[in-house]
């Protein structure tokens, strides 16, 4: 695991000290993009999904990313067939500003990668 810094970090959840679930996050370190922050990965195992733990980690990762000065927006890539990640992402606020058709090829088909953005509200 990397280090944790204040502009590169890793939320957990925990059942009891089980993890459960993660979300990542990492602010960009070029001087004219370090207004942007990228949530890198975010899982939950399979048998806690719709418990809301995965919002709940995303809703943290976010209030942590927008307490660093800098940050403005967040940005992700979900593959457009992950219903259940576009619905939380789309729960969070996070809005399509792109997309990017045939990004990965899983058993032989092409699958769509949506790019989301949400920006701090002042």
């Amino acid at each position: 695991i990397e280090e944790q810094t204040h502009n590169r970090f890793t939320v957990g959840a925990f059942e009891n000290e089980t993890l459960i679930g993660i979300c990542s996050f990492m602010q960009e370190e070029r001087g004219k993009e370090q207004h942007k922050g990228w949530i890198m990965q975010m899982y939950v195992k399979p048998e806690y999904n719709g418990r809301k733990i995965g919002f709940n980690l995303l809703n943290k990762t976010i209030q942590l990313a927008f307490e660093i000065p800098a940050v403005e927006q967040l940005l992700l890539g979900v593959m457009s067939t992950n219903i259940a990640a576009n619905r939380i992402y789309e729960q969070a606020g996070f809005v399509e500003y792109g997309f990017h058709k045939g990004y990965t090829k899983e058993a032989g088909r092409y699958v769509d990668e949506r790019m989301m953005m949400l920006r701090r509200v002042e």
